[in-house]
């Protein structure tokens, strides 16, 4: 589910960035600021991670475990 509210709050921010609002109360047009571009960017990087890079590490462990077991070997298949 953080997956889901971190695509979420990208778009919010991307379609604040692409459509001007304005504010209800003073009707200034709000702008994206740097510091919530470069948060949307953590965001970003933490979903390359989840997807790309952790399931890349857990596998290269996976195989140091599997390749460590075989030499005793004990591994069934």
């Amino acid at each position: 589910t953080y997956i889901q509210s971190f695509v979420d709050k990208i778009r919010d921010l991307g379609n604040l960035a692409a459509h001007a609002k304005q504010d209800i109360v003073t009707a200034e047009i709000v702008d994206v600021e740097p510091g919530e571009a470069d948060w949307m960017l953590e965001l970003l990087e933490e979903l390359f991670d989840h997807y790309y890079t952790k399931p890349f590490e857990a596998d290269a462990k996976a195989r140091q475990i599997e390749a460590k077991i075989q030499g005793l070997g004990k591994l069934k298949k």
